[in-house]
């Protein structure tokens, strides 16, 4: 059986060099079956994602923030997730941020980022944090994103019924 395409969504707006970094991460993913649409402009979150969404037929679709730091190997875990678990949408609950408005101690990573990187705890081992989102193209078309900016990624799942797994 043939892996399924994933469709990578970055929305951003004014922070070029996070979304080099976002670029470079996205480049260094194991997963072959993968392309990124990158969103700049004005309007909504959810409007903007759900734009992006509808330019796609691939199976899958993963959101891909500018601030996300993301293992080489996240869209092969998630697919993994997503494909075994029965579920209708996978993420994490736990991610790592770039913070650029402070310096950094210490340069951890590969590149230097000008700032440096922060661990975002969800509330929950059930919390599936929006950024992280992964989930099948059909479970979007039947649950479109509102259009609105403040918490649209969580909104998005909430009370909706869906079957969610967050790692």
């Amino acid at each position: 059986m043939d892996k399924p395409t994933v469709y990578a969504v970055m929305l951003c707006h004014g922070r070029p060099e996070m979304a080099r970094r976002a670029l470079e991460c996205f480049a260094a993913q194991t997963y072959e079956r993968k392309v990124l649409s990158v969103w700049e402009a004005p309007g909504s979150i959810g409007k903007l994602r759900n734009q992006a969404n509808s330019q796609t037929v691939a199976d899958i679709i993963v959101h891909w923030d500018d601030d996300d730091w993301s293992h080489p190997n996240r869209i092969a875990e998630q697919v993994a997730l997503l494909q075994s678990s029965g579920a209708e949408c996978v993420g994490y609950n736990e991610m790592l941020f770039w913070n650029v408005s402070r310096k950094p101690k210490h340069q951890p990573f590969e590149f230097e980022p000008p700032g440096e990187a922060w661990l975002y705890t969800g509330p929950s081992d059930q919390y599936c944090l929006g950024t992280s989102m992964c989930y099948w193209r059909e479970t979007w078309e039947r649950n479109p994103f509102r259009d609105t900016n403040a918490g649209c990624d969580d909104l998005y799942w909430h009370g909706r019924g869906l079957r969610m797994v967050g790692v």
